[in-house]
């Protein structure tokens, strides 16, 4: 009786530790086939660049997940201004995590949930955004099924703009954001209605809050939002892409902390942006030259639009005495007609004045 009961446990544990080594042999090659057939949709969709998908998982009841996605322009010289153009840390597809399903290209997507994606969008020198070789997405569910909500956790974007001669990258970081998208039309799969809101960081304010809106079909967005103790300085002005440079060229000397909102919009992809701020500065000052500073203590509430610059009330301190001011400015150019009205007590003028005026 002993040696049945051994014999029968032993080929209970036999049987049992080669179930478990068939499973993860079997899942092992599931999570391979699964990460050859994403790289290789991937590659498909995006001929042009470099994909790679380092490891990919089965989450049974909850979806799939893959590690170490990038896409890379070809033909590149390696530095770190040609580092991929996205790179992913992991992302889980919250889905039915059928190889059929994913063969077919219908996986039914609830949600895709991303971790650590970084973003490189730069503005070559032509003009031409670097990012417009991400376009279209690669859909991985088909009409009628809903389009699922896209979740970005802890992402970072470098915004270069080659075009205006500026190598200073804009560095948005710990980007939080929540994407929703609607098909338009099941005609047209890239018709899309989307739909988003988040925060982000960057070196130059404690957080921006921003939520909006766009349309693929015809380019259309609009994308609203509030600044939180911006660093107004000349480098936050020559990091800035081109368009959102140009207005506020004229303001260049000004250090300052500030509180805004702000609202930019285009109507359609050959449409000119439309583009309204308002705020208000602390603590600046108007630097003539670096360490001189002709205005202190400034503080001014301010308005920015496509008209130009509009400033309702101002007050600094020059020198021993104080100023307080009104400007209006037509344009966003040093030469544009303005309009200004100025008080000021204890003011003495002197030859560094003069030279400013």
């Amino acid at each position: 009786f002993k040696l049945g009961w051994s014999m029968l446990t032993w080929i209970t544990l036999s049987a049992l530790v080669a179930a478990l080594a068939a499973g993860w042999y079997y899942f092992q090659r599931a999570d391979e086939e699964i990460r050859s057939l994403v790289q290789a949709r991937l590659a498909k969709h995006y001929p042009h660049l470099i994909v790679q998908v380092s490891s990919a998982r089965v989450l049974q009841g909850e979806g799939i997940r893959r590690r170490g996605l990038s896409l890379e322009q070809p033909g590149r010289p390696a530095s770190r201004e040609n580092s991929p153009l996205v790179q992913l840390e992991q992302v889980i597809l919250h889905c039915n995590p059928r190889l059929s399903g994913l063969l077919q290209g219908r996986l039914q997507v609830r949600q895709i949930q991303i971790h650590g994606m970084t973003l490189r969008a730069t503005r070559e020198a032509d003009g031409q955004w670097n990012l417009k070789q991400l376009w279209p997405l690669p859909q991985f569910t088909k009409p009628p099924d809903p389009l699922p909500e896209v979740v970005f956790e802890q992402a970072r974007l470098e915004l270069r703009d080659r075009s205006a001669g500026s190598q200073l990258p804009m560095i948005c970081r710990e980007i939080g954001l929540r994407v929703k998208t609607k098909r338009l039309d099941e005609q047209a799969p890239q018709a899309v209605l989307i739909g988003f809101q988040g925060s982000l960081k960057t070196d130059h304010c404690r957080q921006i809050d921003l939520h909006g809106a766009a349309r693929t079909a015809d380019g259309a967005w609009s994308v609203k939002g509030r600044v939180h103790d911006l660093q107004w300085s000349p480098a936050l002005i020559a990091a800035l892409p081109s368009e959102a440079a140009a207005p506020l060229r004229v303001v260049r000397p000004l250090t300052a902390t500030s509180q805004l909102t702000f609202h930019v919009a285009q109507s359609a992809a050959d449409a000119p942006p439309r583009y309204w701020l308002e705020g208000r500065l602390q603590e600046g000052r108007w630097q003539t030259a670096p360490g001189q500073s002709l205005l202190t203590n400034l503080q001014a509430d301010f308005q920015v639009d496509n008209q130009g610059l509009r400033v309702p009330r101002m007050t600094a301190e020059l020198g021993e005495g104080r100023v307080s001011c009104s400007l209006q400015v037509a344009g966003h150019d040093s030469s544009r007609p303005f309009d200004l009205s100025l008080a000021a007590d204890r003011v003495q003028i002197n030859s560094q004045m003069v030279a400013w005026l």
